[in-house]
């Protein structure tokens, strides 16, 4: 069987009677029999040599967004914008703009791979802690204007080390209230998809269908309304968005810096990029309007 006993001397009297057996004799060490004082045994101990586990990785893709800043991104996004042609349809008209920004991305900034480890735990963060990543966000402004790094990179630790203890407290707290075998499984379950009765599409329909000209009369409701129930005007329409409404907009927009794609490949720190160029701006809002007029909202 290819095991090895690694105990040489006797643990009780002439006997030996506690043994360490392993058939990987290259991972012990420092094998021990000692005099443990509350036993007529002898103890026995063993190093092990384990490596620690690396943490599962998972590959990524990302843009890097520094070459967006660069004449030459500028100069491909305006030249884009005026020689884009519209079409009568808005559907293919936004199709062909937002085909026209990526290909844009995609030679200035190119998706690029990157091999990453794994998180798919929530933190459990307090509110010291939290103060203590503000403080932290706080000093990152200030560092790219200038200061001194060694007081971020200390605050660092010190928020990375809190959030560790948070969740182990966090744990901790709940083992003693549930038992360690509920909190065992609700950390190994998996995500479950919530089970939503309509789908994004025919919400799009709904509103579609509601929106735009009085006549139109809604083929279908969300909500099946009962008797004696208040009943609410089913109806909208919506004005033309003016240039100023649409930058006040997107000013108030959170996580604008977002790098995070849609299902069309675009991202608020995209949006954010073109935006700014006064072309593509106008492409935008008239995409917009065009969208209202030929009431095409989805």
């Amino acid at each position: 069987m290819n095991i090895k006993q690694l105990i040489t001397a006797n643990t009780r009297k002439d006997s030996r009677l506690d043994l360490i057996i392993t058939n990987v004799e290259s991972l012990c060490s420092n094998v021990k029999v000692f005099d443990p004082l509350l036993s007529d045994h002898a103890a026995t101990s063993v190093e092990i040599k384990l490596a620690k586990p690396k943490p599962p990785r998972q590959l990524i893709e990302f843009r890097n967004y520094n070459n967006a800043k660069t004449e030459s991104f500028v100069n491909m996004l305006c030249s884009m914008a005026e020689s884009f042609k519209y079409t009568n349809n808005v559907s293919s008209t936004f199709e062909c703009f937002i085909s026209e920004v990526l290909n844009v991305f995609n030679k200035q900034c190119p998706k690029q791979k990157k091999s990453i480890p794994q998180r798919d735990k929530k933190h459990c963060i307090t509110e010291s802690t939290k103060k203590l990543m503000k403080q932290r966000d706080k000093l990152y402004s200030q560092r790219q204007k200038g200061a001194n790094s060694e007081e971020l990179d200390k605050l660092n630790k010190q928020v990375k080390k809190q959030i560790i203890l948070d969740n182990k407290e966090a744990i901790n707290d709940e083992i003693n209230h549930k038992g360690i075998w509920p909190v065992m499984n609700k950390l190994l379950k998996q995500k479950v998809t919530p089970n939503i009765p309509f789908n994004a599409n025919e919400l799009n329909d709904y509103f579609t269908s509601i929106s735009g000209s009085q006549d139109k009369i809604p083929t279908n409701n969300l909500h099946s309304t009962k008797q004696n129930e208040t009943s609410y005007e089913t109806k909208f329409s919506l004005k033309p968005i003016t240039p100023f409404a649409l930058a006040k907009a997107w000013k108030k927009m959170r996580k604008r810096d977002s790098v995070t794609e849609d299902a069309l490949g675009i991202s608020n720190k995209m949006v954010d990029l073109i935006i700014t160029c006064p072309p593509v701006f106008d492409i935008i809002l008239k995409n917009l309007n065009m969208t209202i007029e030929q009431n095409n909202i989805n």
